[in-house]
C-alpha cells in the first residue's frame, strides 16, 4: 500500500519524491486576531504633587 499512494504523495510534496521526514522543511506560523478592542479616557492632572 505503501508504494501504491507513492505517486499520490509525490504529487502532495510538488513531485517531490522523498519520504524522509529530515528532508523536509518546516516552518511555524503565529496568528494573532483582535477580538475586541476598548478605548477609555482618562483625565491626566499634570500638578499632582
Amino acid at each position: 500500500m505503501h508504494e501504491e499512494e507513492r505517486a499520490y504523495r509525490m504529487e502532495l510534496r510538488d513531485g517531490e519524491a522523498s519520504d524522509e521526514e529530515e528532508e523536509y522543511d518546516t516552518k511555524e506560523v503565529e496568528v494573532e486576531e483582535v477580538v475586541d478592542v476598548n478605548e477609555e479616557v482618562l483625565a491626566f492632572d499634570l500638578d499632582q504633587e
